[in-house]
């Protein structure tokens, strides 16, 4: 049920819509470090590495903007940290409607530092123009 994918943060960040990179991040980051430094600590290391691939693929073919897409992850980090504490638990984060709201809050709210300006106008909308003349 599609709707249950956004019942809240974990879940939907936990959700393997990206199975390929949910794959590598979960056997080679998180895997790697749940044993060392917990289940809070690794999630913060898997957030921080999709926030570097972003950072890359992102900033990186726009020149600007650097760090930008390493923010909203470390956002989405502290959301799910936050959502799984006790008083996220308290506030009801993790379900509900005040779960689907903080979801939608967390992601969709900062989500122009992920896509930002300067990569949609240099990459994306290029990159639509060739294909739509395809």
């Amino acid at each position: 049920m599609l709707q249950s994918r956004y019942r809240h943060l974990a879940i939907f960040w936990g959700w393997p819509w990206n199975l390929a990179f949910w794959d590598l991040a979960y056997t080679h980051v998180f895997r790697l470090f749940v044993g060392r430094i917990g289940v809070s600590g690794a999630t913060l290391a898997v957030f921080l590495a999709s926030g570097v691939i972003h950072d890359v693929v992102n900033s990186l073919p726009a020149g600007v903007g650097y760090g930008r897409p390493m923010l909203y992850f470390a956002i989405q980090s502290m959301g799910v940290l936050f959502e799984r504490s006790r008083l996220g638990k308290r506030m009801g984060l993790g379900r509900g409607f005040v779960g689907r709201m903080f979801c939608a809050l967390v992601t969709l709210g900062p989500v122009c530092v992920l896509f930002h300006r300067p990569f949609v106008e240099q990459v994306v909308i290029p990159m639509l123009a060739i294909v739509a003349a395809i």
